[in-house]
Parts: structure tokens; C-alpha cells; sequence
């Protein structure tokens, strides 16, 4: 397994100014979430704090997809063999494999 291009989780959220930074586990900043000036229309602050939140999870949620993506790829195995079939669930780990794909910069 290689080594992730992006920084590792934890996450976390804290509030500066007129929005949000996301840091990482030693402090270093990884995202920030700030109004600067309305492109497509006014965001608040209850946004902007979601968006904050959303972001400092995304490390964990992509080791989660990695692992669903593991786990159901073992059950598809199992029912294409012993069930003949498992063509709905294969496109959604198909997207899944594209998603880290892509989150991974590959």
C-alpha cells in the first residue's frame, strides 16, 4: 500500500474571523472556509461551519469507502459464484473505486 499524498486525519474544526480552518492532528492548517466575497450569493455562517465540518472528515470517510469498497467486493464474489449475479451492486463499487480513485489523486 503507498504511502496517501494528502494529509493524514484527524481533522478538526476551529472557528477564526468570519469562518473556519480546518488543521490536522499537529495543528498545521489543511482547508479554511471564509466569505471573502459572495460569487454565487451570500453564504452563512451555519454553511460555512457545515462545509468545515465536511471537509475535516473526508480522511475518514475515504478510509470507510475503502473499506466498504473491500467488504462488499468480497460479497459480490461470493454471490456471483453461488448466486449467479451481482450486477447492481458491481456499478456501485465501481463508482466507489472511482471516487478513491479520484480522492487520491490517481
Amino acid at each position: 500500500m503507498s504511502k496517501s499524498k494528502y494529509t493524514p486525519g484527524n481533522w478538526r474544526v476551529s472557528p477564526i474571523g468570519a469562518g473556519f480552518e480546518v488543521e490536522d492532528s499537529r495543528g498545521q492548517i489543511v482547508a479554511q472556509t471564509q466569505q471573502l466575497r459572495p460569487i454565487r450569493g451570500p453564504q452563512d455562517h451555519e454553511e460555512r461551519r457545515a462545509n468545515s465540518r465536511l471537509i475535516a472528515k473526508c480522511p475518514e470517510m475515504l478510509e470507510a469507502l475503502k473499506k466498504a469498497e473491500r467488504n462488499v467486493t468480497m460479497l459480490c464474489n461470493y454471490c456471483e459464484k453461488e448466486l449467479g449475479g451481482a450486477t447492481y451492486t458491481r456499478e456501485m463499487v465501481d463508482k466507489w473505486r472511482t471516487l478513491i480513485r479520484e480522492a487520491e489523486g490517481e
